[in-house]
């Protein structure tokens, strides 16, 4: 569970919505995140990019993290499922 305040901008909320996604999705790929999941930080921006996997379903979330807060950057989602054949 994360244990900081999670804001997200309104104009990024609805666009969540309108990509068929969840906020719960969306707070699952923090957590995951932020609780030894794996997590990529640059340095130059300050800013936190993970990512999760949930059926044919990947989400990524880009956020800063502040003392009593973590802030959405940016999400993005793609559907695909490959299966590979070797013959």
């Amino acid at each position: 569970m994360i244990d900081k305040e999670v804001r997200i901008p309104a104009d990024l909320a609805m666009e969540i919505k309108r990509a068929g996604l969840d906020t719960e999705q969306v707070l699952s790929v923090i957590d995951d995140a932020e609780n030894g999941g794996l997590r990529v930080f640059d340095e130059s921006e300050g800013i936190y990019y993970a990512h999760e996997k949930t059926g044919s379903v990947t989400i990524w979330v880009s956020y800063t993290k502040n003392p009593g807060n973590i802030d959405i950057k940016s999400v993005y989602s793609h559907r695909m499922d490959i299966k590979e054949n070797r013959e």
